[in-house]
């Protein structure tokens, strides 16, 4: 991960040399200078030095076993922590190493040269690797109103196979007549806008963090909103929160990702929108399902809640969650009192112990019965605890029999194609429950997000993803093969164009 910043001295420019940037950095010239990082260490060095132009390198030398061990519950992490663009791609760790090695150079002090701390100078940055993905008109719309020139270099995937198209990654150089302390700035807030995956726990301190370094430019930037809520891009909560403090209610002036919060009673305070009381978006929903006041929910809520409702819809009495993982759909349809079975199955051993941990938290006591309040345990109304075990849709389980209904919420899409044809005879022609839910993504739809295009993959894990095309000609083969009658919705945000993000086959017993 490399950062190398230039400083430019022309002959108009008096009263200072290119080298006076090691006093701007506080960082000798004449030496390497080595810094440990909590994944590895940084090193500062000048490979450019002379009285017209001077260069300062910071590069970052991070370990993907120490990135990976230190990350919750590492002993059993997949490949893809291991082998990741981490350790090379501009990302929060480049801007944690810009805050510990130049914070001084940031604060804009300098006591032995303060003029030329205050002074503009001819100043360029270059970034490597930084993740842009697709739609690199961004880079234009967040630097250029900053006063920087810029220009990137792009790379294909293979020199020997163009067609193939570029990495999702840039060489990018920025440039002008800016102050020292202002670059590393905008630096330290705007790369990690690109990347998107912080490295660490994000509080609420990180709004303040945020509004500090983007103090004085973050406000008048006609793209300030899109690039804070694509800076707090997992915690839109606080993502609003920053909003309201920057623009107040009228928001900034990107409108094209909005917020989501609301005003709070006392003048100057605010509360972001509880995410369970926020507008159920959900394709061919009946009128009055859901309130339609509130204008937003994660779609991971709104696929579980259009789960939940068909279950209810079928009046089943016993469910059984296929690919359970974390136990989220469990958790929703704990309360609902129709159901007297409820089991999870997933291939991760790991997974379903954070199952049961998530359904024990959630105020269930009890290793194999719950109830709801007080009123249920006075009243003696005791239900059963989900009951997990381990097993795999690729092999046939006597487990998965006999229950009313069976959900596989985004699970097709990570098993391997060829191996397809099992994980539908062991679903519908030897489990073959009166109704199954299926939900998976809707690859049209990744064209509108920033890092996949629609020919690429949402996740790393996923073995393929379906059109719309693809999916109805996919349920109506199972529905010829194995007697059973399909509908299917969308859930999530509708596109005239793309649909809906996530796609749902609720699959009925014929007779």
């Amino acid at each position: 991960m490399l950062l190398t910043i230039t400083c430019r001295v022309s002959d108009g420019d008096t009263g200072h040399s290119a080298q006076d940037l090691s006093w701007l950095l506080h960082k000798n010239p004449s030496r390497l200078h080595e810094f440990s990082l909590p994944m590895g260490k940084a090193y500062v060095c000048y490979p450019e030095r002379s009285d017209e132009r001077t260069t300062a390198a910071l590069l970052l030398d991070l370990d993907p076993l120490d990135i990976a061990r230190g990350k919750p519950g590492a002993r059993y992490r997949k490949l893809s922590d291991y082998v990741n663009d981490r350790p090379y791609a501009a990302s929060s760790f480049l801007s944690s190493a810009i805050s510990r090695v130049f914070g001084t150079a940031m604060s804009g002090r300098c006591e032995e040269r303060q003029e030329l701390a205050d002074s503009k100078l001819d100043l360029s940055a270059c970034v490597y690797m930084l993740p842009v993905g697709e739609k690199k008109e961004i880079l234009r719309e967040i630097f250029e109103p900053l006063g920087y020139r810029l220009s990137y270099e792009c790379f294909p995937i293979d020199e020997q196979f163009p067609e193939w198209g570029e990495i999702p990654y840039v060489n990018l150089t920025l440039r002008g007549r800016v102050r020292l302390a202002e670059l590393l700035r905008h630096l330290y807030v705007l790369i990690p806008v690109f990347d998107r995956k912080k490295h660490y726990f994000v509080t609420e301190s990180e709004i303040d963090k945020l509004l500090l370094r983007g103090r004085g430019w973050l406000e008048t930037h006609p793209a300030g909103e899109l690039i804070v809520r694509r800076y707090f891009a997992r915690t839109r909560s606080y993502a609003d929160i920053a909003v309201h403090r920057l623009w107040g209610e009228s928001g900034g002036e990107a409108g094209s990702e909005t917020g989501n919060g609301r005003k709070c009673k006392e003048e100057g305070t605010w509360e972001p929108a509880d995410p369970f009381r926020r507008k159920r978006n959900y394709v061919d929903q009946e009128e009055g399902a859901w309130e339609p006041e509130e204008r937003f929910a994660p779609l991971d809520q709104l696929r579980l809640e259009a789960v939940r409702r068909e279950v209810i819809r079928c009046g089943a009495s016993s469910v059984i969650d296929l690919g359970c993982g974390e136990g989220k759909l469990l958790e929703f349809l704990l309360p609902v009192r129709e159901i007297g079975k409820l089991c999870g199955m997933d291939v991760s051993g790991e997974a379903l112990e954070k199952a049961r941990k998530r359904i024990l938290q959630r105020g269930y006591s009890g290793q194999d019965r719950r109830y709801s309040g007080d009123e249920g345990r006075d009243s003696g109304q005791w239900r059963r605890l989900p009951k997990l075990f381990q097993g795999s849709l690729l092999y046939q389980d006597s487990r998965i029999c006999g229950f009313d209904a069976a959900c596989a919420v985004e699970v097709m899409e990570h098993i391997l194609p060829e191996k397809l044809p099992i994980f539908e005879q062991v679903l519908f022609q030897k489990a073959a429950p009166p109704t199954v839910i299926v939900t998976t993504p809707n690859r049209e739809y990744n064209a509108r997000y920033h890092r996949a295009g629609q020919e690429m993959l949402r996740h790393e894990d996923h073995r393929f993803e379906w059109t719309r095309e693809e999916f109805a000609a996919w349920a109506a083969g199972i529905c010829e093969r194995f007697g059973y009658e399909a509908k299917i919705k969308g859930i999530g945000e509708m596109d005239e164009r793309f649909g809906c993000p996530t796609q749902m086959g609720v699959f009925t017993k014929c007779g």
